[in-house]
């Protein structure tokens, strides 16, 4: 354990001369050694004795060998420190939490927690950084996962591999290459046609030689690097496993920190929040507070509204109604007065009729034959009576008798024939006075039919105005509802956001009771603010997301 708090606070270089480091790392012993004696067997192999250039080819892969071997052996300190680095910081954050579990000491304050770390001032050290993070979140009250937390450093050492392997490519490339070029040196040197074939010959397997070589060479160095990839990748799996386990101790250890300003900064937070809340619920109630007068204001306007609008719709039935009745009491009265005029023209028409009858009788009785045969008879009787009694007196008195008959008798011939005459011109004048009638009694019909017409039409006329002016009513009666529906759910909308907000106050009042009840409380202050401080903040998020 004195050896992990040595490496811990040393420095990557230094451990290269340090014997601790290369009793830990016996593998890389081992690998230096075998890579020093297949070095020193295979250089006749890999370094043919040959004036071409390309001969030296193999010198570079093994450059490329060292260079390998030299960054094993760094990320190997590197990893060896940063091993150790977290096995310590682990040693201590246990047994810090191991005192505070069993109440040996209190809490201890945040900023003294990095006080456990190792003093390794060696810069760039993954550790180190890993721990001041984990640190630095804590004092913003954030506590990540230690796979997340941890994460970009494990990258950091895997890139090392990534260095080794893309050496060892380009040490096995490098021999590939020069088992190429040594074929087209030993191609473009044969001769078939040449009498020197024996300095040919050799000048063959020189080239050959050099192809050969270099990819000893080159599968040398590749299965040396491979050899210092598997130990470095041992090395970094325990490495990780630590880390881990460091990060997730270091991480519970800073949940249990208390920060020196810890009570001051929350409770300036909660005044904060509170302030803020406050100001926004009075920002909010002097928004509602117009929006209220808005809306009574516009609810007022409405209902004028639709004051008037039912008064104009009273107005229009009323003037409806006045309407309709005074068509009605002419429509009566023009057919009581028509039916009348029909009825005194009727009755005219038959009293001048048995008028015209009766005079037309009591001339026909005038002018009688009967009356005139009577009255003839009479004579006769009173004339023979007198003959009888003044025959024998005088024969004169009976001639003149005679001839007065006569005269009478023609003068009755006269009034038959203008009793005739007189009768004829009865029937003439019946006739036309039934043409006459005929057509008076057809236009009083037509006139009566008519004005019928013009009535049931002017009816029908009215009763279409009346449609068409309340299917014009009905769009701003329509949009009159579409309003007050629109302006009824923005009213309910403030209201759920009144809701809302007096559901919010409450709970804002709910967390000022709670913190005069921490102040009270027997329990742990810690606790009770931990618990009081989440349950604030997620009411105060769900309160934003709500806006």
């Amino acid at each position: 354990m004195s050896n992990t708090s040595g490496f811990a606070n040393s420095s990557p270089k230094s451990l290269l001369v340090n014997l601790s480091f290369w009793f830990v790392h016996k593998w890389l012993i081992v690998i230096l050694f075998v890579s020093v004696l297949t070095f020193y067997y295979l250089f006749p192999l890999t370094y043919p004795k040959s004036g071409e250039l390309f001969a030296n080819l193999s010198v570079l892969i093994h450059g490329f060998a060292l260079w390998g071997l030299g960054l094993a052996m760094a990320i190997l300190t590197k990893i060896q420190v940063e091993h150790a680095f977290a096995l310590q910081v682990e040693k201590n954050a246990q047994d810090q939490l191991r005192k505070i579990r069993s109440k040996e000491i209190d809490r201890i304050a945040l900023e003294k927690v990095g006080d456990i770390l190792p003093d390794n001032l060696t810069p760039n050290l993954a550790m180190p950084r890993l721990f001041q993070h984990i640190i630095g979140e804590a004092r913003d009250h954030r506590f990540e996962s230690s796979m997340s937390t941890m994460q970009p450093y494990r990258e950091e050492a895997i890139d090392d591999i990534f260095k080794l392997q893309n050496i060892q490519k380009i040490a096995l490339q490098l021999g590939i290459l020069g088992t190429f070029i040594g074929l087209i040196l030993a191609l473009s040197q044969l001769n078939l046609d040449s009498s020197s074939t024996t300095l040919e010959l050799k000048s063959l397997f020189n080239s050959l030689h050099i192809s050969f070589s270099t990819s000893v060479a080159g599968l040398e160095v590749a299965v040396i690097l491979g050899l210092l990839i598997m130990v470095v990748r041992l090395k970094q799996e325990a490495y990780f496993q630590t880390m881990e386990k460091a990060a997730d101790t270091m991480i519970s250890l800073a949940q249990n920190a208390i920060p020196d300003d810890y009570y001051f900064n929350n409770f300036e937070q909660i005044k904060n929040a509170v302030s803020q809340l406050d100001e926004r619920v009075y920002a909010q109630t002097e928004e509602v507070a117009v929006q209220t007068k808005e809306m009574r204001d516009g609810i007022d306007k409405l209902v004028n509204t639709k004051a008037q609008f039912q008064a104009f719709l009273n107005q229009i039935q009323n003037s409806q109604a006045q309407l309709m009745t005074g068509i009605q009491n002419s429509e009566t009265q023009l057919m009581t007065g028509i039916q009348n005029s029909q009825t005194q023209l009727m009755t005219g028409i038959q009293n001048s009729q048995e008028d015209f009858v009766k005079e037309m009788m009591k001339v026909y009785d005038t002018f009688s034959p009967r009356q005139i045969t009577n009255e003839l008879q009479q004579s006769l009787e009173k004339a023979v009576n007198q003959i009888s009694k003044t025959f024998k007196p005088s024969l004169e008195k009976i001639t003149a008798m005679n001839s007065v008959l006569e005269t009478l008798g023609e003068k009755l011939k006269e009034q038959n024939q203008q009793l005739k005459k007189v009768t004829q011109e009865l029937g003439l004048a019946k006739s036309s006075l039934y043409s006459t009638t005929e057509p008076l009694i057809k236009a009083q019909k037509e006139f009566i039919n008519s004005a019928v017409t013009q009535l049931e039409k002017g009816n029908q006329e009215l009763t279409q105005s009346k449609t068409d002016f309340y299917a014009s009513l009905r769009p701003l009666i329509a949009s009159q509802n579409d309003t007050f529906h629109d302006f009824q759910r923005d009213v309910n909308g403030m209201s759920e956001r009144v809701t809302v907000l007096n559901r919010e106050l409450q709970k804002s009042n709910e967390v000022v009771q709670d913190l005069v009840q921490l102040i009270t409380s027997r329990k742990p202050l810690y606790k009770i603010i931990l618990e009081k401080l989440k349950m604030f903040y997620q009411a105060l998020k769900a309160f934003i997301k709500s806006l």
